[in-house]
C-alpha cells in the first residue's frame, strides 16, 4: 500500500519549515501534500457538539477537567481532514500535526494492507494487543494523533461515528474506534469497529509538550451554549435590542442621556438590568477567571470570546457604540467605518484584586460598563483631571481615550463584589 497524499493539520508555522520536514520522510515515491489551516479553538462554521459529559471526578487528569477550546479545535481540524479525503477519494492518506518530527524515514517501511489505519507514531497508553508481524503491533489504547494513516474504508468507517456531535479529545476518539476505552460512558458512545495498527517503532514524533502547547494552554469550552441563556439568542438582532439595549441610546438621541463628565471623559446608558445579570451570571458558571493575561496591569477577568458573547457585544459596539462616539468626537475617515476591540469582563473583590493601578490602554478608545452595584467604592479614576467615573445606574457605560491623554485607575472596593465589562476599542486602519 501507498500514501496517496499527505494532509498536514498546520494553525502558526512557516509552510517552508513544514516543506523541509516533508522531505525528511523519503517516501520512496510521489505522494501528493496540502498544508490544510487548522482550526484554532471553536471559531469554526462546521456544526458540533460536545460530549457534555467529558469532565468527571479522575486520578486521570485528562479527564478530571472540561473539554478545552483547543481541544474542540484539534477534534474538528481532524474531522475536516477525514472528510476532505473522503470527497476526493483517496485510497491512503497520512495525516500530520504541525509541530511532528521525522524521527526515521518512511523509505524502507513496508505499508501494511487490508487495514482500516495505522500509528506512525504515538503514546502507548495501555499495553499492545499482539505483534502483527516485524514491523507492526495491534495497538491497545493510546494517545496522540499527531501521525497516522487512514485508508479510504477507514475513513468512512470514522465518518459514520459523526463524531461531531459528540466531540471528545480526537486523541482519545480515535482509540475508542479501535479498542474498547478504559472509559465506560466513552466505550458506550463509541464502540470499536477499525482494524488499527501502529509501528513498532516511533517514526514521527511531537515537538509540543503541556508547557507549549497551543492545545493545553487553551482555555474550556462554556459550560452553556445557545438556549441555557436567553442573552445568547441574538439571530433576531431588533428583538435582542428591545431586551438588552437602552431604548434611547438606541433611537440615537444622544442629547438626552450622554453626559460629558469633563475632559473627555463620557457616560451614557447602554445595556438594560436584564443585561447584566444575564452576563455576571455567565462568567460566574464559567468560572474561569485569568489573573495575568495582561503584562503589566492584570485584571480577574475573562474574555467574552469564552463564554460566547463576542460576536454580539462587537454587534454592540458597531451599531450603538461606534455611533454615538462618531457623534461626541466628531469622528472622520474610513478608520471609523467599523471598530475591533478586545472585550473582557472584570471581576473586583476586596479581599483579592480590590483596585488597579493608574496606566494608559493599549487602544483609541476605552469603554466600561457597570454590571452591578452590589458594592462600595471602586469607580475609573483619571488623576490628571482629579475625576471619578463611578456610575449610579447598572448598564451605564463610560468612555474615554484609551492612551496619552487619560492615564486612570480602578479605586478600591471596601465590600462586595464589583463587575464591569471593558472594551479596548480601535479603528480599523491601525489594525
Amino acid at each position: 500500500m501507498k500514501i496517496d497524499k499527505i494532509f498536514i493539520i498546520n494553525i502558526s508555522t512557516s509552510n517552508e519549515i513544514i516543506k523541509e520536514k516533508l522531505t525528511q520522510l523519503k517516501i520512496p515515491y510521489t505522494a501528493k501534500y496540502e498544508i490544510v489551516k487548522g482550526i484554532y479553538g471553536t471559531k469554526t462554521d462546521q456544526a458540533w457538539k460536545p460530549y457534555d459529559n467529558w469532565k468527571l471526578d479522575s486520578e486521570n487528569k485528562w479527564w478530571n477537567r472540561s473539554l478545552l477550546n483547543g481541544e474542540v479545535g484539534c477534534s474538528l481540524s481532524h474531522y475536516k481532514i477525514w472528510k476532505r479525503a473522503h470527497l476526493e477519494g483517496w485510497d491512503c492518506v497520512l495525516i500530520l500535526e504541525e509541530d511532528f518530527i521525522v524521527k526515521d524515514s518512511l523509505e524502507n517501511l513496508k505499508m501494511p494492507s487490508k487495514f482500516d489505519g495505522f500509528y506512525l507514531g504515538r503514546n502507548k497508553i495501555e499495553e499492545d494487543k499482539k505483534n502483527y508481524n516485524e514491523d507492526f503491533v495491534v495497538p491497545g489504547y493510546s494517545y496522540n494523533t499527531h501521525a497516522y494513516c487512514l485508508t479510504k474504508a477507514g475513513i468512512n468507517k470514522l465518518l459514520k461515528y459523526k463524531f461531531n456531535k459528540n466531540i471528545i479529545p480526537v486523541d482519545e476518539f480515535l482509540s475508542a474506534t479501535f479498542t474498547k476505552h478504559p472509559r465506560r460512558d466513552v466505550a458506550l458512545l463509541y464502540k470499536p469497529t477499525l482494524n488499527f495498527l501502529a509501528t513498532k517503532k516511533d517514526y514521527i514524533i511531537q515537538k509540543s509538550n503541556t508547557k507549549t502547547s497551543m492545545t493545553e494552554n487553551s482555555t474550556p469550552i462554556p459550560k452553556f451554549k445557545q438556549g441555557d441563556f436567553e442573552i445568547l439568542e441574538y439571530s433576531n438582532w431588533e428583538n435582542w435590542k428591545q431586551k438588552y439595549i437602552n431604548p434611547i441610546v438606541n433611537n440615537g438621541e444622544y442629547e438626552l442621556v450622554v453626559d460629558h463628565l469633563g475632559d473627555e471623559v463620557y457616560e451614557f446608558p447602554l445595556f438594560t438590568k436584564k443585561f447584566c445579570d444575564e452576563l455576571i451570571a455567565m462568567g460566574e458558571e464559567l468560572d474561569n477567571w485569568t489573573y495575568s493575561r495582561h503584562k503589566y496591569y492584570p485584571t480577574t477577568d475573562l474574555l467574552l470570546e469564552d463564554i460566547g458573547m463576542n460576536v454580539i457585544y462587537n454587534k454592540v459596539l458597531n451599531e450603538i457604540v461606534r455611533p454615538l462616539c462618531i457623534y461626541i468626537w466628531t469622528l472622520e475617515g474610513k478608520g471609523w467605518d467599523r471598530v475591533v476591540s478586545e472585550n473582557f469582563l472584570v471581576k473586583y473583590l476586596p479581599d483579592a484584586q480590590s483596585h488597579l493601578a493608574v496606566h494608559h490602554d493599549h487602544s483609541h478608545l476605552s469603554l466600561v460598563v457597570k454590571l452591578n452595584d452590589e458594592f462600595d467604592g471602586g469607580g475609573t479614576y483619571f488623576p490628571k483631571y482629579n475625576l471619578l467615573s463611578n456610575p449610579e445606574r447598572v448598564g451605564t457605560a463610560t468612555i474615554h481615550p484609551g492612551q496619552i491623554t487619560h492615564r486612570h485607575g480602578a479605586r478600591p472596593i471596601h465590600s462586595g463584589r464589583r463587575y464591569i465589562t471593558v472594551s479596548f476599542i480601535k479603528q480599523t486602519s491601525d489594525i
